[in-house]
């Protein structure tokens, strides 16, 4: 504890120590309230009125500069700070003035990001965020997920049975976390869990029909259980093993891209980034399907 205090006074030490940066802080101050720009879509309005709320809170009486993503202003934020989603929000350098300061650099609520001071990507992404230059695909839901993870296959078990009961027009694709180097493939909960991640891309390949029933069987049969009452034949499937390995891979690849971590995560119509079912209850078909 001691030793992260230590390098959060040396943190914040180094955003004080940039030239300039505390001389302008205090001119921003002089009968100005600190403002912050939130960059942002009209599609997340509700998870900006969440932000607004807690801004307020740190900074009481900060003035906001909304930008709309795909405005010309925005787009120069965009493009030098590569920003990948939105909301984001953009402080005014009198940040470093404020009385709380430290205490945001502490407890990573505030960095500094090609000499902007802004609210981390990890922080952001707590909420929903509409990942930036993607493609809309009505009705798809993709789940990243380790196979292996009890919070992953409680979620998968709640959302599949809700989309079979409803007979909800939501197309399913699941992508799995696992960490590729040089080294070769390795996964949170071990071979076993890449074994497990193989099978079922392999079953949505070539059963996809039957990939929700083999997932919700799962749980109380096991693999081996679960193919049997299927019908499924587990060496037929694992023999194509080496085709399953290049797909887990590129899924790896778009993984990383999206600086996804945590299992599960959710992306909605390829473009809305959410953390967990709550959630996704927001948007529709979900938030007439899934009940408290």
């Amino acid at each position: 504890m001691f030793f992260r205090k230590i390098l959060a006074l040396i943190f914040c030490a180094v955003l004080l120590a940039v030239p300039g940066n505390r001389a302008q802080a205090e001119n921003d101050l002089s009968g100005e309230k600190l403002g912050y720009i939130l960059i942002s879509s009209k599609d997340m309005a509700y998870v900006d009125e969440m932000l607004r709320n807690s801004i307020q809170k740190l900074c009481p009486g900060a003035k906001e500069t909304y930008l709309e993503c795909d405005s010309p202003e925005a787009k120069k934020y965009i493009d030098e700070l590569g920003i990948k989603f939105v909301p984001f929000v953009i402080y005014d350098k009198s940040i470093v003035s404020a009385d709380n300061f430290f205490s945001m650099v502490k407890n990573n609520m505030i960095e500094k990001k090609k000499g902007y001071y802004v609210i981390p990507d990890e922080q952001l992404k707590m909420a929903e965020v509409m990942v930036l230059g993607r493609q809309r695909m009505p009705n798809k839901l993709c789940i990243y997920a380790m196979s292996f993870c009890p919070y992953a296959q409680s979620a998968q078990a709640t959302l599949f049975d809700v989309i079979k009961k409803n007979n909800l027009d939501v197309k399913v694709d699941i992508k799995y976390i696992v960490d590729y180097n040089e080294f070769g493939i390795s996964s949170l909960h071990g071979p076993e869990e890449i074994k497990e991640d193989l099978r079922q891309i392999l079953i949505n390949k070539y059963y996809p029909d039957r990939v929700l029933d083999y997932l919700m069987l799962l749980p109380k049969k096991g693999p081996e259980g679960a193919l049997a009452e299927l019908g499924l034949s587990a060496d037929e499937i694992y023999k194509n093993k080496e085709e399953a390995l290049a797909i887990l891979k590129e899924q790896s690849e778009e993984i990383k891209s999206l600086g996804i971590s945590q299992s599960p995560m959710f992306l909605w119509e390829n473009i809305y980034l959410i953390p967990n079912v709550e959630i996704l209850k927001r948007r529709e078909p979900f938030s007439v399907a899934i009940k408290e």
